[in-house]
């Protein structure tokens, strides 16, 4: 939606001036709203993207965790894309920026939003660190350390290991089906 009014937004300000609405046309005119309206669109592209792979066929959790472990990973590089004036992954700002150098003060809330999104991102998933080892026993249980495991998985985890056939039913399949 967002996008959709962005590619819109010299029609929508047309329409807000032609309805007489001149204050609410400056607003929307206004250098500050349209690098809002652009940035905003390119993050709510990039969520409405992660939407649609967590809801893809065969999905399971394993496929999500990779997912939002991506997801993440991206918040971080944009964060430090942003540090360095480089807006390349916000193609609509960065379309308002291709002469013009970013504002420290546009840096700034930028920044603090995509820190806040990742924060919030930490909080609804946890469990979403690349180094849990849950998730390594899960994904491949022949090539995680015993020790470091809870004691109460380490024997069953063995066990695990050391079967050919599991081993090699593992190797052949799908991880959803193994």
């Amino acid at each position: 939606m967002l996008g959709r009014i962005y590619e819109l937004r010299e029609a929508v300000a047309e329409f807000l001036e032609q309805r007489g609405r001149r204050t609410m046309c400056r607003a929307f005119k206004s250098e500050h709203f349209q690098l809002s309206l652009a940035y905003l669109a390119d993050i709510f592209e990039a969520l409405n993207l992660l939407d649609l792979k967590l809801q893809g066929a065969n999905a399971n959790v394993m496929a999500h965790y990779d997912i939002v472990q991506s997801f993440i990973a991206k918040i971080s590089l944009w964060l430090k894309q942003v540090e360095r004036g480089n807006l390349t992954w916000f193609s609509r700002l960065n379309e308002l920026f291709s002469d013009k150098c970013i504002s420290e003060d546009l840096k700034r809330k930028i920044k603090g939003h995509l820190r806040s999104l990742q924060d919030e991102f930490f909080y609804y998933f946890p469990d979403v660190e690349p180094e849990n080892l849950i998730y390594k026993l899960v994904r491949n249980p022949f090539l995680v350390n015993v020790e470091d495991l809870p004691h109460d998985l380490q024997e069953e985890a063995i066990e695990l290991q050391f079967n050919s056939l599991a081993k090699d039913s593992f190797e052949s399949m799908p991880l959803e089906n193994f």
